[in-house]
């Protein structure tokens, strides 16, 4: 990842270069061609979607005895 400086911001995605702005800076990386699809059907990320379903149900039971704490503490 690089980050750009000079005059002319390069953001949008072409030839497998990608550019966006974070934080003020204007940053020049490889782009990613992972689609949302891909990770839903695609049988490489089935651990991938069974370990965030875990993660899922583990932040609910979490916050149940977070919730409780008073706003103050």
């Amino acid at each position: 990842m690089a980050i750009k400086g000079g005059n002319i911001a390069i953001t949008g995605t072409a030839d497998g270069i990608s550019g966006y702005f974070s934080h003020g800076f204007n940053i020049i990386r490889h782009a990613n061609y992972l689609s949302r699809i891909r990770v839903k059907d695609d049988p490489a990320f089935q651990c991938f979607r069974k370990r965030s379903n875990w993660m899922k149900e583990a932040s609910r039971l979490a916050a149940l005895p977070y919730n409780q704490i008073p706003k103050a503490q």
